[in-house]
């Protein structure tokens, strides 16, 4: 890997301990200088000297070359983004190639979900760890769930210290470990792989924390909800190619059965970490700690193709205007994780209520009994597999709608498809309970029917939106990181406590249980009518005053 180092100017900069200190052809950079400048004794805001500095825009071509001499006080300054790669990655194809590979972390999530809810079965497996009772394999399930709920917590320290990237790269890695350790587990001792998926569990809660907040840090404004659905349709399809990895692994004999799917995780965490350094840092989160040299180049990489030649140094002022003047009012506040949430509580509780609703809209429930009920309606051993399966290409294809309505405000937008998905959603799971409660065989059938139709309701809707919204709706750099943390954390906690009550309240109520989740997708509905505005096409810095007009309406 080469990297591109190129002199730029006296600001020292946060080396990040993953990167090499290897140097290469240079590549377009885009000289900053933003010293002081002094009107009338008083030294003007870094907002006011961007507008008087022409030479912060200056063009690569007129720029002296990368070895002047030392007189100017310039140190090397680190460039985060491999030269080869990006040097040929401009423009949308950089915007693309930067939110699809950080999309392998989602793919993972989906991707373990889909091996764990099968592997649980295998009879080789239950009998190489000599058969664990129910609660051992609960809290195996439950473990990654918990551990990923308290690693997202740390996020907010971890990517405002070191940046998203190296976030990406942590999470990565230790998901790698955890999935050796459940992989090859020695001695048969279960607590051995329970370790694992704690260790895989926080690397998922990095993962699932950062991605989108990257992502939504790296898109432009009409092209965010895209990018954001493409990532969970990458969640989709890690999930459904698990549950067809483990049809055909499943006539393999022995250890591996369970085995060849474990190690196939590994394997894509891997390829995660190492092309991970490939990608690069966000721009936002740049201009956040000072590295203008660095953020202004990327915004130019990013806007290379777009036809306003401006946009690049528009974004810039935009994006740096908003960081000062959060510095200005907390030059009178003492910054920390609470005192943000409190600060900030209606949004973060907005937020934070997508992925509850996400949750609690009754997705866990109907996942985890999907293969149950379709080998009630008559659809047993392999064909029960063949069946889930195709459910889960159903339920992948959906996840393609918003691709093409999510940033379209005529006739999609974010707050029309939660709607129209909860709707659904809710009517096909009452319409369930009705169904469950005539106890016959049409009544199965039309519950196998309705899982469907069930699961392409959140696939193009709750699934990939409420992620998008919770990531989306902080103007400035801190306060989304933890937003989007607390939200993560939210999330797994919501999951935890579904997966955990469903089967006791099914046994218990049967039937009745499909109308409550089905109360929370229309209550879901309702306050999205109430308190979510219509972020479609809105720049990140201009969230604040979305929602406070929208407030006040």
């Amino acid at each position: 890997m080469s990297r591109n180092y190129k002199k730029l100017s006296s600001r020292p900069t946060q080396q990040n301990p993953f990167e090499p200190e290897e140097t290469s052809t240079a590549l377009e950079t885009y000289p900053i200088s933003l010293e002081p400048i002094n009107i009338h004794g008083q030294a003007e805001s870094k907002a006011q000297q961007w507008q008087h500095q022409e030479d912060v825009f200056a063009d690569p071509s007129d720029e002296q070359d990368s070895h002047e001499s030392e007189e100017t006080g310039g140190l090397y300054a680190h460039v985060d983004f491999n030269a080869t790669v990006h040097s040929r990655l401009k423009g949308r194809r950089l915007l693309y190639f930067t939110s699809l590979f950080s999309s392998i972390g989602v793919y993972l999530f989906g991707f373990e979900q889909g091996v764990m809810s099968l592997i649980i079965t295998e009879k080789s497996f239950l009998s190489y760890f000599d058969n664990p009772s129910s609660i051992e394999i609960g809290t195996l399930i439950a473990l990654l769930e918990l551990s990923a709920l308290f690693s997202a917590l740390v996020v907010p320290k971890v990517s405002d210290a070191k940046g998203r990237k190296y976030t990406i790269l942590t999470g990565a890695l230790l998901f790698c470990i955890g999935g050796m350790f459940q992989t090859f587990a020695p001695f048969e001792q279960i607590w051995i792989m329970m370790i694992g998926r704690i260790i895989s569990g926080s690397g998922i809660g990095f993962l699932s924390s950062i991605i989108n907040l990257y992502q939504s840090e790296c898109s432009p404004n009409d092209q965010r909800g895209m990018i954001a659905s493409m990532t969970f349709s990458c969640n989709i399809l890690g999930f459904a190619s698990s549950i067809w990895l483990d049809f055909v692994c499943s006539f393999l004999s022995g250890t591996y059965a369970w085995k060849v799917p474990l190690l196939v995780q590994v394997f894509l965490g891997a390829v995660l970490f190492f092309g991970g350094f490939y990608i690069v840092e966000s721009p936002r989160w740049l201009l956040a700690i000072d590295r203008d040299n660095e953020g202004y180049a990327i915004l130019k990489l990013f806007n290379d193709d777009d036809p306003d030649p401006e946009k690049a140094k528009k974004e810039f002022l935009a994006i740096k205007h908003t960081i000062e003047s959060e510095k200005k009012l907390l030059e009178r506040e003492q910054r920390s994780w609470l005192g943000t949430v409190v600060k900030n509580r209606r949004i973060i509780t907005i937020g934070a209520s997508s992925l509850f609703f996400a949750q609690f809209n009754g997705i866990n429930l109907v996942s985890y009994y999907a293969p149950l009920i379709f080998e009630e309606v008559g659809f047993e051993g392999k064909s029960a597999f063949v069946i889930t399966g195709i459910n889960a290409i159903i339920y992948l294809l959906s996840t393609l709608i918003p691709w093409f309505l999510v940033d379209n405000i005529r006739i999609g937008g974010r707050r029309r498809l939660l709607i129209a998905g909860g709707l659904l959603m809710g009517s096909s799971l009452f319409v369930s309970g009705i169904m469950s409660a005539l106890n016959n065989k049409f009544g199965s059938i039309m519950v196998a029917v309705l899982i469907v139709l069930y699961n392409a309701a959140f696939g193009f809707s709750w699934g990939p939106l409420a992620w998008l919204y919770a990531s989306e709706i902080y103007a400035d750099s801190y306060t989304r990181s933890v937003g989007a943390s607390l939200g993560t954390s939210i999330n797994w906690f919501s999951n935890f406590v579904v997966g955990e009550l469903s089967p006791e309240l099914l046994d218990l109520i049967s039937w009745r249980l499909y109308f409550i989740y089905g109360a929370f997708c229309f209550v879901s509905c309702i306050v999205v009518y109430k308190f979510y505005p219509e972020t479609t096409g809105v720049e990140l810095e201009d969230m604040d005053k979305l929602f406070e007009e929208f407030r006040k309406k």
